[in-house]
């Protein structure tokens, strides 16, 4: 309902990307707008092990929003010397939009801290923006 003046105020609930239909009737006349609301999915990213032995697996895990959160990619990325995020893993969820999976380092000599994250880029079926995790800090070891 709108207020004497013609405003109105809409709060939306939490979840994904949808859009809003706004129509006023005043008489005979009807005036009808559209608004698309975009929302950013944030996965959340859980190191197993903060601290990793060379030669060992790292895991990560994690989870991404409904609905239609099966099947959607997940990719992990470090961010190299230079600050720019390099992918070095892919993979698609699973039951409810859960993610699990390992990593081994075998060419890390000396200790080296990465910064990690998940990122899901935009996808067909899949009603949120493309968006990333906060990132993680793993610590390699020899």
């Amino acid at each position: 309902m709108s207020s004497g003046g013609g405003s109105f105020r809409f709060e939306a609930a939490a979840g994904p990307s949808r859009e809003f239909t706004v129509i006023h009737r005043a008489g005979q006349r009807e005036v009808t707008a559209t608004a698309t609301l975009r929302t950013r999915v944030q996965p959340t990213l859980v190191l197993g092990r903060k601290v990793v032995r060379q030669g060992g697996f790292a895991t990560f895990h994690g989870e991404i929003p409904p609905p239609g959160n099966d099947g959607v990619v997940v990719v992990l990325q470090v961010r190299d010397s230079t600050g720019h995020w390099r992918a070095f893993r892919r993979y698609r969820t699973r039951g409810g939009g859960r993610y699990s999976l390992r990593y081994r380092f075998t060419r890390t000599p000396r200790r080296t801290v990465y910064v990690v994250r998940a990122q899901v880029r935009g996808q067909s079926g899949y009603s949120y923006e493309a968006g990333n995790s906060p990132a993680r800090r793993l610590v390699v070891v020899p």
